[in-house]
Parts: structure tokens; C-alpha cells; sequence
């Protein structure tokens, strides 16, 4: 046989697409046929899914121009394909983390579907609804998340455990975290295993935490 690449993989993956390709295309079509959406923004942490989707959907269906940003295109290249989008009769936009940021499809297109491997920080999924979620949006936003068949409860449990580990670190706020009583699950309602983390300065670099700036001034 061949030998594998990720070409040769995603060779395949387009000759046999996986079923969470074909369900995307179907609530695509749904949205756009039933529901009146007739722009939707699909969102994909990995920008492979962009490529084997638009595939899919050029060959089996009438969903109109299949677009991508990804974190590769320049600001104008950017803005260029976001105003082909809204003027658009009939679209799908696929955006990735990266390219997704600052962007406004408000008003235009009311419907965001997240799928394929979702990030580690549920932030950056709420970066991706947030692009058709505007002060400037007009009508009812629809959000659609495609996980595995059971597997619902365990994705919000840990959506959920990390947007309290923010409020922990970021806001000092611990009232939404488990009590000892309520499973074994408990966090620690303090902040000093943040204590070894440091800020990244406005050149970008680490800056060092105050105690070892003062030891560093110390040695000075």
C-alpha cells in the first residue's frame, strides 16, 4: 500500500466523508431551506474540515458559494471575502479560531454551526458565535454545536469547569465552584497554584513575577 500522509488522509477522508460531514451539509441545508437562513457561518477548530466540507457540499447540493478565513488570509483578504459573504444570495462562511477574530456578520447572517474536534477553551467557541451575536444584529441568533451521539453532558460539564477556572484566575471569583459535598470533584478555592504563572509584557515577552523581581533587584 501507500505510505501515509496527511495528504494521502485527507484523500480519503474526501472519498469517504464521516458522517459528522454529511450531518453539517443536512443542517446547512436545513437552515437555509426551512428556516430562511440563507448565509450560515460554520465554525471548525481545524481548518482540514473547512476543505473536506466545502468538497461535500460542491458535490452534493445547492448551498451556495462555500467560503473560508483562516488565520493565513491578510486584513484586507479578510474583509474582502466577509463582504462577499453578506452580499451573497446563498452562503457558507467556514471560519477557524484564528480567522475568526474581530469579525462582524451582524446583520446578514443569523446562524453559527461549531463541529469537527472543539478547542480546548470554550472561549473560542463563544469568539465564534459572537461574530453573528452583534449590537448590531436585527433577528433571533441560531447556535448549533454538533458533538457525539451521548456525549453532551460530558462537553458542557467541561465547558463549564474551564469557564470557572477563568473566573477563578482572572476575577477572583469562586462562587460558582463545587462544594466538597456535592461530588469529588472539588476545586481548590484559592489562587496559589497560579502563583508560578507570569503576564506576557506589551513586547511580548514573560515578564517575571514579583517575587523574582525582587530577588532579581536584590542580586542587582
Amino acid at each position: 500500500g501507500r505510505r501515509w500522509t496527511p495528504k494521502l488522509d485527507l484523500e480519503e477522508s474526501r472519498k469517504n466523508p464521516s458522517e459528522q460531514i454529511k450531518m453539517v451539509f443536512r443542517l446547512i441545508k436545513d437552515r437555509q431551506d426551512r428556516g430562511g437562513h440563507k448565509r450560515i457561518v460554520v465554525f471548525s477548530f481545524q481548518t482540514a474540515y473547512h476543505y473536506l466540507l466545502e468538497d461535500y457540499c460542491n458535490r452534493h447540493g445547492d448551498v451556495g458559494t462555500v467560503m473560508k478565513i483562516t488565520g493565513r488570509d491578510t486584513g484586507p483578504a479578510r474583509d474582502r471575502t466577509v463582504r462577499r459573504f453578506l452580499e451573497s444570495p446563498k452562503a457558507v462562511l467556514c471560519i477557524s479560531s484564528a480567522g475568526s477574530e474581530g469579525l462582524n456578520l451582524a446583520p446578514g447572517c443569523e446562524v453559527v454551526i461549531s463541529f469537527g474536534c472543539f478547542p480546548w477553551s470554550p472561549q473560542e467557541l463563544h469568539q465564534a458565535e459572537h461574530r453573528v451575536v452583534r449590537l448590531t444584529q436585527t433577528v433571533p441568533v441560531e447556535i448549533i454545536e454538533v458533538c457525539p451521539r451521548g456525549q453532551t453532558g460530558k462537553l458542557d460539564h467541561l465547558h463549564q469547569d474551564k469557564l470557572r477556572l477563568v473566573d477563578g484566575l482572572v476575577d477572583n471569583n469562586f462562587k460558582n465552584y463545587k462544594q466538597a459535598n456535592e461530588d469529588s470533584a472539588v476545586w481548590r478555592e484559592k489562587l496559589s497554584i497560579a502563583a508560578a504563572m507570569c503576564c506576557v509584557g506589551d513586547d511580548g515577552n514573560h515578564t517575571l513575577p514579583s517575587d523574582l523581581q525582587y530577588m532579581y533587584k536584590k542580586w542587582q
